[in-house]
């Protein structure tokens, strides 16, 4: 029993001949070994089989009627899905230059009539290995295309980040300079805040990119001490409540009539509720509104953040918290910010022990 259990998912073997005592032989030989084997009785039905099936090596028969093995084995090499998948042609002529057909049409082995068991399955063992390694490669190839392709997407989108803040920054500068030649100071001090509100934006975002990576590496100075939460979290919601109420939102708070101690690091509860106050403001339409509540749950507490926003949809629920996330949305065509905030939050929270999750 254990034998057998090891033996099994070794490969799907595809044997192609027109006589049914081969298929039965060569079927009896392999698939005690574990394989799985399928069968076609013409060069048609074959290529038919390979598209449906997907074996891992063909066992390829020359001599058939109204298409031969060099045929198939031709068309199978010439197309881009199967190139790469092995062919052994099982033959009875030995002529030099059969063999040499065989080449051209893109064979990867040759196995003579009368086939010998043991040459066989040594055949068809190399050959799957080979293929296995090569698939491995392939897919360690395509992983490494897509994650450039992220990476790529993610620096535009971090630089895109960037160039918002500050491009408001100069805007609110210029204006400043404007309204001070014409002495309104309550104008120039008025934007005087806006852009100290940009220049913390632009802030975050390149602290949440070096601490991510801090914190990946675990170079991170996490410094617990005991607090009382209601206080970390209220004094994060305090700044937004200008930026909401120009945007035309309304932020609402609740917390518990008692203080809510534990043992935390302040400044990374801290950002952790900035951060998810920055894409609910974001995303929160004129005239919405944005909860912030915080609740004692046993030896613990639950922060919510929560927002009338367009919500995300459930198949991205999962990606929003990595640190890729958002690049991968923003390639699938879902706008939204670099993510880098909820990367950090995700981080932040696992360094107190806690999770973090998402409703829509």
């Amino acid at each position: 029993m254990a034998q057998q259990a090891e033996k099994v998912g070794k490969g799907k073997v595809l044997i192609v001949d027109d006589e049914e005592p081969n298929i039965t032989l060569l079927t009896a030989w392999l698939a005690p070994e574990g394989y799985e084997v399928v069968a076609a009785r013409s060069g048609p039905e074959a290529l038919e089989v390979v598209k449906a099936e997907r074996p891992d090596i063909v066992l390829l028969d020359v001599m058939m009627p109204n298409m031969d093995g060099f045929e198939v084995c031709r068309r199978l090499k010439e197309q881009d899905e199967t190139k790469f998948l092995p062919v052994v042609l099982v033959t009875a002529l030995s002529d030099r230059e059969d063999r040499i057909r065989g080449i051209e049409a893109g064979a990867d082995d040759f196995l003579s009539k009368p086939i010998d068991e043991g040459e066989l399955k040594a055949r068809v063992r190399s050959l799957i290995k080979m293929k296995g390694l090569h698939d491995r490669l392939e897919k360690s190839y395509r992983d490494l295309k897509e994650l450039e392709q992220t990476k790529d997407t993610l620096v535009q989108m971090i630089i895109h980040d960037l160039r918002t803040p500050l491009t408001g920054i100069s805007g609110f500068i210029d204006l400043c300079r404007r309204v001070t030649s014409s002495g309104d100071r309550e104008k120039a001090l008025s934007y005087l805040d806006k852009a100290s509100r940009e220049c913390n934006r632009m802030i975050m975002l390149i602290n949440n990119l070096l601490d991510i990576e801090r914190m990946e590496e675990k170079r991170f100075p996490v410094k617990f001490s005991e607090q009382n939460v209601v206080e970390i979290v209220s004094g994060a919601v305090a700044p937004f409540k200008d930026q909401a109420e120009s945007r035309g939102q309304k932020i609402e708070e609740h917390y518990p009539d008692s203080p809510v101690v534990a043992v935390v690091d302040p400044s990374l509860i801290e950002r952790i509720t900035a951060n998810l106050l920055s894409n609910a403001v974001k995303y929160t339409p004129s005239g919405g509104r944005i909860s912030v509540s915080l609740d004692k749950r046993d030896a613990c507490f639950e922060l919510t953040v929560s927002d009338t926003g367009p919500g995300i949809p459930p198949e991205y629920h999962s990606r929003i918290f990595e640190k890729f996330g958002q690049a991968q949305m923003r390639m699938d065509g879902v706008k939204h910010d670099t993510g880098l905030g909820l990367a950090f939050c995700k981080l932040a929270t696992k360094a107190h022990g806690g999770d973090i999750g998402l409703e829509s």
